[in-house]
């Protein structure tokens, strides 16, 4: 498996913890455009927690088959993270788009 399916099975994997860990959706924009800019993000902040505690998040056996390296885990595990946050935001903005396209032109009764 290449890194990029690995990092998918990480995102799967840790999806739900990730996202109750997210308000709204300004706040995972603002994760994801503060990981651009720090390397101590929130989402680097998580990936170390993530990493040191991957028993009690169940993903051991995902992390075993990323390359041995401890950086290497912790750019998937932080790659994961990335990614589920901007599956979460294409979600919204989708929901909000058809709500739009839903909601009654201004006719009046």
């Amino acid at each position: 498996m290449c890194f990029d399916g690995k990092t998918q099975a990480l995102a799967k994997r840790l999806k739900k913890d990730i996202l109750d860990k997210v308000d709204n959706v300004d706040q995972a924009r603002e994760m994801i455009d503060e990981h651009k800019r720090q390397a101590n993000s929130q989402v680097a902040r998580m990936a170390e927690l993530y990493f040191e505690n991957s028993g009690k998040f169940g993903i051991e056996r995902q992390l075993a088959q990323v390359w041995s390296h401890q950086l290497t885990k912790l750019s998937a595990l932080r790659e994961a993270i990335v990614m589920v946050l901007k599956e979460y935001l294409e979600t919204q903005e989708r929901a909000e788009v058809a709500a739009l396209q839903f909601e009654p032109s201004g006719v009046s009764a």
